[in-house]
């Protein structure tokens, strides 16, 4: 690392009870001073391993990941962010918990429909038997479904939770950046989260994990991690460039990982995240003017994180956040028919197009790593 020397003397050098992760408090107070941080993408350097370094075994140096657990509290301290460091297992990461400093805020969690009403009671009947936070609104935006089991389902809903719960109906075309801007519409809370009606609630303070984060005025969108029915990990970050356009990465990892250095269990920052779980302060969602409905079916979610990227915002993924994902199953493979086949190509086309330089170089990717695999293995 090399430092700019007038900032290192400001913040005072390294500090002693830091020792073992003395490096890393200095880097927590350096990056309060400037936002000009460049990383050199090359091998500079490889790092001996012996037995008495943490690059051989954690438990090594357990002391060095007290006082890492020091500087992140302290750092919080610093930025005014009330919050609680934990460790993860095996002392594989932190666990970090925010203070909320408003939970009186409301949720309007957007979930958009057509029929397969099993599927849709499993959503609803989760959010409601789960979430610990209180003040929230369920919103069906209800596209053209006309099977009755819908109509009864939505009816008993509405009527055991006339306060939580409302119908928004349109006939338009499916377009999921429509619906999503229509449900916009129709939300009366200061958070907004983009629900896929095929999930289901896992995580009782699922609100809270998210708000913890978008309650931060430089975080835009929060995403969670989502899951296939088998435990395996379907959704734990977005990389731009990924298969050709955007994909997700981990996919078919147990939901626990590790994965790539624990990524699963570990907060970080992604380029995009799907919106079949996302949170977003509503005021941010206004001010991107919400979805672009040019993309009716896909990428829509990558497009608008980039757009919040490109307003100076961040996008963050929390693990503890966990929802089973069953995806496809209200609308079918989106690929089927040479109709669809055309729109998916037609909006690849139009993501590439528009965000070229972040699918050649996403800056929360390194470009030694493989885009046509999702473990983050090496490119050769």
């Amino acid at each position: 690392t090399v430092f700019r020397t007038n900032i290192m003397r400001k913040i005072g050098g390294w500090r002693v009870g830091f020792e073992g992760s003395q490096d890393y408090d200095l880097v927590l107070r350096f990056t309060e001073q400037t936002n000009n941080v460049y990383h050199i993408p090359k091998v500079l350097y490889h790092w001996r391993v012996h037995e008495e370094s943490t690059a051989s075994s954690e438990e090594a140096k357990p002391y060095a990941f007290m006082a890492a657990q020091k500087a992140l509290t302290e750092a919080l301290e610093r930025r005014e962010m009330p919050g609680k460091v934990d460790f993860l297992d095996g002392f594989r990461g932190y666990s970090i918990r925010l203070k909320i400093h408003d939970d009186s805020k409301r949720v309007s969690i957007i979930i958009p429909t057509k029929d397969k009403a099993d599927v849709l009671q499993a959503c609803i009947e989760s959010i409601f038997e789960k979430t610990t936070y209180s003040n929230f609104e369920v919103i069906v935006i209800d596209n053209n479904s006309v099977e009755q089991d819908t109509f009864e389902l939505l009816k008993k809903w509405q009527n055991d939770e006339p306060n939580r719960f409302k119908i928004a109906r349109t006939e338009e075309p499916f377009n999921f950046s429509y619906l999503m801007n229509f449900g916009r519409k129709n939300a009366t809370g200061e958070y907004l989260v983009l629900l896929n009606n095929d999930t289901k609630i896992i995580t009782d303070d699922w609100l809270e994990g998210m708000i913890e984060h978008a309650q931060r005025e430089e975080i835009g969108a929060v995403g969670a991690k989502l899951l296939y029915p088998n435990d395996t990990i379907q959704h734990a970050g977005v990389v731009i460039g990924l298969g050709g356009a955007a994909g997700h990465v981990l996919v078919g990892e147990h939901r626990d990982g590790p994965g790539y250095f624990n990524y699963v269990n570990l907060l970080n920052n992604y380029s995009a995240l799907t919106a079949a779980c996302l949170m977003v302060r509503t005021e941010v969602f206004d001010q991107l003017k919400g979805f672009d409905e040019q993309f009716a079916v896909e990428y829509n979610d990558v497009d608008f994180c980039l757009r919040l990227m490109n307003a100076g915002y961040r996008n963050v993924y929390v693990p503890n956040v966990e929802v089973y994902h069953f995806e496809s199953i209200s609308r079918g493979h989106p690929h089927l028919t040479k109709e669809s086949m055309n729109r998916h190509k037609s909006e690849i086309k139009m993501l590439r197009d528009r965000w070229e330089n972040y699918i050649e170089r996403d800056p929360h990717y390194n470009p030694n790593l493989s885009l046509g695999a999702h473990d983050f293995r090496m490119k050769f």
